[in-house]
């Protein structure tokens, strides 16, 4: 059934569309968002590692990303918008050029220039230097970039991007690597190589196959590592950063002086380290020195050699507790400094004193061991309690864990972070007991709002925390679970009260905890809503293995354990069963287990170490009948084969599609059909903006259905066509990106339809312009009308009905040509 609008409510609606877009531009230019793409950046932004200015504009760079500041705006870049690498090694720029460089531990290279990056594949891609191609430092002269790698020094003409002279300074001219440099504006190179642990390399490089020498740059016998090489122009010197065994870090400065090269300490305060402090970092920007130490940054005016203005020492007196933990700083044209921290995001010190700080939104860092939704979306009967009005409920948690494939903990001191309306937030473990190694988390909510977090940590047991909001918010954490008062239902490891290893959690029907422990007599535990514990044992050679993810359904709870297969257990009648290799007993693939997922239709999905199966009739595996999971076969030129082959499993997630996005290890992500007869995307590094091939953990956000992505290198999201089904609580459609402004070619995705529902789209009169059937909870529509053309500028009308037209919903959106 189509309802029609009249103009007065359709001049209205327009009115409140424009109001509301304009409301929404502004809040994506104050939180330098881009307009929407598939590919979504959840990359953490604040730990940054190398900073450098480039007039009004700093860059800063994590291990994968890229925060340019301008003019009190911030735009991020990753592998979605125009980086074309991950892990970040080296960062510099070039003000004669107006270019800034980007160097990665393959090799790569990205080069941004007027907004725009353009890459350099020449270092990656050459059959040389197999295993020596990181970029560790640039160093610019007369029109040339010299790019310092672990066999040499590359250099590159700046405006033709073309590869020159390949420098290689050991003996005979051999590779070595070179760990920091910088030229003189006569063109002499200074280098340290880890390979020589005594001597500098000088050479001019005005000659077309430099002589290289070698001079002692320690001061003392035990001065080590010198690093953070930089030429001080207006000294006519070469400084760097140099550990000494008793005094610290100091910074030392070698120059020549009536053709002799001599070592000697930077001027006080630059000398050492008092209380032992290193040096992070070493810039010169005009006729300043910054020095980034531990705990503050130093900088100094020199108007000749030893001449000097008063210096600046920025420390945590200007910040919050814990705020400054530098790693370097540099200084744009209007003197005010930027401050790359750990943690801290991105810092601002102007002139006069006062400071700010760019923190992005983003997961605290990229570990990421476990991903895991939580609440229904729009088909929540709860209004969202954070303040923002929606009717959608629920999001994504971040548990960091640690464990290797071993299992074993790292003591990582991580709380989880919490991803909700496209905002990222984090708890301190502070909040939390001090717990570390969170691997784990369970989470309800009832219709009133009143709700519960349970958080499994590996080593210290399980954190409670209530309250009425979503987890993001709770603040009241009623306990610490343990081996003291649980009535011996946790236990640790060979009695240790100090090593209990918490795994999986999750709730039944009832609202019952249950979880899973390792290496103990009594794996299986619970917990009622009366807060009774319990334990219990699992099928035999369960008992002292180590157990990690647990999944519950229709009264069934599958456990996954690291080398013993699957586990079930029934919980009305305790009966229990074991999943492993060989037919009968399971026929997995190995006795490995990495993942499970239970579908739409009650299966079973299995990840293994050497393949995928299904247990298409989980109940079986408790009735005595077979209950031996198959793998999926399909026919290709004439030859049958398993779905993914042997290719190890590491995550799977059921859409409201009931299609299976699976993560492998070293194959990418994979979008297969509900029956995995067939496979819609195949998303690797190389033909996506994916970080990675080993995929860690993936969870979908009900609220968006976008699919979150964890890698060891970070977290990315897919914003996809399948969501959740709607149930009708809610008859507004979530219309994005809206609007769609001049040069986007993308799709234009509503959410919050009924599960493969009819879509009938109008224009502002009525007419038909376009129709098609959702995918999940989600339309997608490309923009064009019924004849294939583009639909015309102007405001469309979204209606939405289930096959017996009972559910209807209604959007709009504005197409800007």
């Amino acid at each position: 059934m189509i309802r029609r609008i009249s103009p007065k409510i359709l001049l209205t609606l327009f009115t409140a569309l424009l109001l509301g877009l304009q409301a929404q531009a502004q809040s994506d230019k104050v939180r330098g968002a881009d307009p929407f793409d598939f590919w979504v950046d959840h990359l953490p932004y604040n730990s940054f590692y190398h900073i450098a200015a480039l007039d009004d504009r700093t860059f800063a760079a994590t291990e994968n990303s890229l925060l340019i500041v301008h003019q009190g705006e911030y735009e991020r870049l990753s592998r979605i918008n125009g980086l074309t690498g991950s892990n970040i090694t080296a960062l510099a720029s070039d003000e004669n050029s107006q270019t800034v460089w980007i160097g990665y531990a393959n090799g790569r290279l990205d080069i941004w220039e007027n907004g725009a990056i353009k890459s350099i594949v020449d270092i990656v891609e050459t059959p040389s230097y197999t295993g020596l191609k990181q970029i560790n430092d640039f160093a610019f002269y007369s029109g040339k970039a010299y790019v310092a790698t672990d066999f040499g020094v590359v250099e590159f003409d700046i405006a033709t991007r073309l590869a020159g002279r390949t420098l290689l300074l050991g003996a005979n001219f051999s590779t070595i690597p070179i760990q920091s440099f910088d030229i003189s504006p006569n063109g002499t190179l200074c280098a340290y190589s880890p390979s020589n642990v005594s001597n500098f390399y000088f050479g001019d490089i005005n000659t077309s196959l430099p002589n290289w020498t070698q001079r002692p740059y320690q001061l003392f016998p035990d001065n080590s590592n010198p690093d953070h090489i930089t030429y001080f122009p207006i000294e006519e010197r070469f400084i760097f950063a140099c550990d000494d065994l008793t005094s610290g870090t100091y910074t030392l400065a070698i120059g020549e002086a009536g053709g002799n090269w001599s070592v000697e300490p930077y001027s006080s305060p630059f000398q050492s380290a008092a209380g032992w402090q290193g040096i992070q970092d070493l810039q010169v920007i005009g006729n300043y020195l910054i020095v980034t130490r531990d705990f503050n940054v130093f900088l100094r005016q020199s108007t000749a050699k030893n001449t000097f203005s008063d210096s600046l020492n920025i420390s945590n007196a200007l910040f919050a507790l814990g705020v400054l933990s530098p790693t370097a700083a540099t200084m744009l044209a209007d003197q005010s400094i930027h401050i790359a921290n750990l943690r801290s995001g991105l810092l601002r010190v102007n002139t006069n004193g006062t400071t700010s700080r760019y923190h992005p939104s983003s997961p605290y860092s990229a570990s990421a061991f476990k991903l895991q939704a939580y609440g229904n979306g729009h088909n929540g009967s709860y209004s969202n309690p954070g303040g923002d009005g929606g009717p959608a409920f629920g999001g994504v948690m971040l548990l960091p864990g640690a464990l290797n494939e071993i299992w074993t903990k790292a003591y990582l001191n991580e709380g989880p972070s919490f991803y909700k309306g496209q905002e990222w937030t984090f708890k301190e473990t502070t909040a939390l007991y001090g717990v570390n190694d969170i691997v784990d988390a369970a989470f309800t909510m009832v219709g009133t709002g009143a709700s519960t977090l349970y958080l499994s940590s590996w080593g210290k047991g399980i954190v409670h925390l209530e309250g009425t909001a979503d987890p993001t918010y709770l603040e009241d954490t009623i306990a610490l679970y343990n081996t003291t008062n649980t009535d011996g239902a946790l236990k640790g490891v060979s009695g240790s009260a100090s090593d209990l290893r918490t795994g999986g959690l999750t709730f039944d029907d009832d609202g019952t905890l249950w979880g899973v422990q390792s290496l103990v007599s009594t794996p299986l535990f619970s917990r009622d809503t009366e807060g009774n514990w319990a334990s219990y044992s699992l099928s035999p050679g369960a008992d002292g293995v180590a157990l990690k993810d647990i999944v519950h359904h229709d009264g069934m709870l599958f456990i996954q354990s690291r080398t013993n297969g699957i586990y079930g257990y029934r919980i009305f009648d305790g009966t229990k069963r074991n999943l492993s290799t060989g037919i009968g007993s399971g026929d997995l693939p190995s006795d490995h287990v990495l993942s499970m997922a239970i579908d739409h239709d009650g299966e079973l999905w299995i990840g293994t170490d050497e393949g995928l199966v299904v247990l298409y009739s989980p109940s079986n595996l408790f009735d005595g009948v077979n209950a031996d999971a198959r793998p999926i076969l399909f026919e290709e030129d004439g030859v049958v084969q398993k779905l993914l082959g042997e290719t190890p499993i590491t995550a799977i997630v059921v859409d409201g599609a009931n299609q299976k996005w699976i993560g492998t290890r070293g194959a990418g992500l994979f979008l297969i059909g509900a029956d995995g007869l067939s496979t819609h995307q195949h998303f690797t590094a190389e033909n996506s903006p994916l970080l990675s091939n080993n995929i860690q953990s993936l969870a979908i956000d009900p609220t968006s259905g976008e699919v979150v992505i964890a890698t060891e290198l970070g977290v990315i999201g897919y914003r996809g066509t399948a969501t959740p089904g709607y149930l009708g609580l809610y008859p507004e459609l979530l219309v994005y990106p809206n609007p769609i402004r001049p040069g986007y070619e993308g799709p234009i995705l509503a959410q919050g339809c009924p599960e493969n529902a009819q879509i009938k789209i109008t224009d502002v009169s009525g007419g038909l312009v376009y129709e098609t059937v959702a995918e999940g909870g989600q339309m997608r529509w490309d923009g064009i009308n019924h004849h294939g053309k583009k639909a015309a500028s102007g405001v469309y009308l979204i209606y939405v009905s289930d096959d017996l037209g009972e559910i209807t919903a209604m959007g709009k959106v504005l197409i800007v040509r």
